[in-house]
Order: structure tokens, then C-alpha cells, then sequence
């Protein structure tokens, strides 16, 4: 079930979805008492083939059948941590979307200006 109590946290990778530094990102996250005291978190994967505008629309899509499956709710916010590709990514998403509450994004290694 849905843990109402806890803000979701949305994390995902750059082009290497097997890269140390994102598994290491995630089993740090994991791996911290305040972190899963406070939030419920969970890995988000998308075609990294596909170029960062249709993995944006991929990355909502998927969260919309969370939506529908009830793992979360319509008025749930988000913390999105990407690494590397992944912040373009969350950054084409949160240009291109209302349903979902992004409270914080949290980016690394992201080449922002190319």
C-alpha cells in the first residue's frame, strides 16, 4: 500500500543504468536511517537510446501507471535524484508536465551545459 506519511523519491540513472557511481548513489540512499525514515524510494529506468525529450515522456508515463496502480496518489510530491543523463532528463520532464508535484530535484555528475 501507499505509505502517505513518507514523500516519494523518484531515483533514476544517466545512460549507464549499471554505472558504480549511481548504484552507489542509490545503495547510500538506501543505506541512510533519516533517508528511509522519511522517504519511500524507488528507481525509475527509461530507453536511454531514446534521446532526453522521449525519455521524459517515458519517465511520466511510468509514473502515471504508478498513478493508476495505485502507488501513488495524485496529490503525492516528489524528489527526483538523477544522475548524469537522468537530470536532463528530469528537467525535460518538469518543463513538460503538471500531474505531479516535484518539490526537489536533486541532480549529479549532470551536464547541464552540455
Amino acid at each position: 500500500g501507499i505509505q502517505l506519511d513518507k514523500t516519494d523519491c523518484a531515483a533514476f540513472s544517466g545512460y549507464d543504468p549499471a554505472s558504480d557511481t549511481f548504484r552507489a548513489l542509490l545503495a547510500s540512499m538506501e543505506g541512510d536511517a533519516n533517508i528511509a525514515a522519511n522517504y519511500k524510494i524507488f528507481v525509475l529506468k527509461y530507453p536511454t537510446y531514446a534521446g532526453v525529450a522521449n525519455a521524459g515522456t517515458y519517465l511520466r508515463n511510468e509514473l502515471n501507471n504508478r498513478l493508476l496502480q495505485q502507488q501513488l496518489t495524485a496529490s503525492t510530491r516528489l524528489v527526483l535524484v538523477a544522475h548524469s543523463m537522468g537530470g536532463l532528463v528530469a528537467r525535460h520532464f518538469m518543463r513538460n508536465q503538471q500531474q505531479f508535484s516535484v518539490d526537489r530535484l536533486v541532480t549529479l555528475s549532470t551536464p547541464h551545459q552540455g
